[in-house]
């Protein structure tokens, strides 16, 4: 019965390394997930900056189109009441 028990034990530690080893292997994994999430998250944020440089620079050209757009249609609204104005 000894015998019995000792090649169980045996096993036992046998599956004790093989889960050692798996949890080493496991470890590794989620510390290279954990730098690629990080490189990840760093380029994610860089681009968001990016973005929000590039929506600053559009939202200014936008806000220039429709100030020039403005300036030509009151231009045109002044040579408009001056060719149409009476003259005396």
């Amino acid at each position: 019965m000894n015998a019995r028990f000792t090649s169980v034990d045996a096993r036992f530690d046998a599956v004790d390394k093989r889960f050692d080893a798996m949890d080493g292997r496991l470890d590794a994994m989620s510390r290279s997930h954990n730098a690629r999430f990080t490189s990840v998250e760093r380029h994610l944020v860089s681009l968001a900056h990016k973005l929000d440089s590039i929506a600053d620079s559009l939202d200014k050209v936008h806000w220039r189109a429709l100030n020039d757009h403005e300036q030509r249609i009151q231009d045109l609204e002044r040579a408009e009441r001056a060719r149409s104005a009476p003259r005396t």
